[in-house]
């Protein structure tokens, strides 16, 4: 019993990791995505 509580813990403790390892990772993927945004846009109103 004391084993099937500490297993469930211990499940609940590395989805919490990887739940904060992905958001951490979506958040880069987010801040390159508007940089290259910006940037793409710049560069076509610069010619345009």
């Amino acid at each position: 019993m004391f084993g099937r509580a500490r297993s469930l813990r211990n499940d609940r403790t590395l989805a919490r990791a990887r739940l904060l390892r992905s958001d951490r990772a979506g958040r880069t993927l987010g801040r390159y995505v508007a940089t290259e945004l910006w940037f793409g846009l710049g560069c076509c109103e610069a010619t345009g």
